[in-house]
């Protein structure tokens, strides 16, 4: 019966090691949720309502989105797309889209209009400070977005490298974050949630994404 006994006892301890591991990992890969992530966050809806994309208001007039998530509606001359808080009520509220830069090299994409309910994110748009922080930047990224019709959702970037325009990392990035920010820790934008390719996770770095756009709003930025 002790042999039994201990033997029980050694099996439980196993298991009670592989849950505290795997809560673990868990809690490693869902960043703690701090508010500065949420600023400034908002959704792109449908005509139905329904979240397709996600975007961040950076000062009263301009929303940083991804490029894929409006190209169509920019070449079927759609002029306005609803905008909605967190809480997917509707408020009434669009956003004329422009394409900055296309899919296949930025992915960077604003939406002009009248967003002064919102409290803007900061950003850094300096291709040299960005590329500082691309090759020197030794902690992890966040990225923020809607997936699949959901709640916000932020996962952590890690291990950033260059892909072309972009940067590749290793994380999570779902459906429906596309034009969500990936920010540094502190909550400032550097980049835009564009894409996943194979293991790697894509976003696009803001480099000059308002100087681009024609925007002369820089008020809580850093050009």
């Amino acid at each position: 019966m002790k042999l039994l006994a201990l033997a029980l006892v050694s099996i439980a301890g196993i298991y009670f090691g592989i849950f505290l591991s795997a809560k673990s990992i868990a809690a490693q890969d869902r960043p703690a949720f701090t508010p500065n992530y949420r600023i400034g966050v908002i959704r792109l809806v449908t005509d139905e309502g329904d979240t397709f994309c996600t975007g961040t208001v950076v000062n009263a007039t301009t929303i940083i989105t991804a490029a894929h998530c409006v190209i169509r509606k920019v070449e079927l001359n759609i002029d306005q797309i609803e905008i909605r808080a967190s809480d997917n009520i509707p408020l009434k509220l669009y956003g004329k889209p422009e394409v900055v830069s296309v899919p296949e090299q930025l992915d960077t994409a604003i939406l002009t209009g009248d967003f002064k309910q919102f409290t803007p994110k900061r950003y850094i748009t300096n291709p040299r400070k960005l590329t500082k922080i691309r090759k020197n930047y030794e902690s992890y990224l966040i990225a923020c977005g809607y997936p699949m019709r959901g709640d916000l959702y932020c996962s952590r970037l890690e291990g950033i490298s260059p892909s072309g325009f972009q940067w590749a990392s290793r994380g999570v990035l779902l459906p429906g974050m596309s034009g969500g920010p990936t920010m540094l820790e502190d909550g400032t934008q550097v980049a835009v949630n564009t894409a996943v390719s194979y293991e790697y996770s894509l976003v696009s770095p803001l480099y000059n994404v308002l100087r681009q756009a024609n925007s002369d709003d820089y008020k809580n930025g850093d050009e």
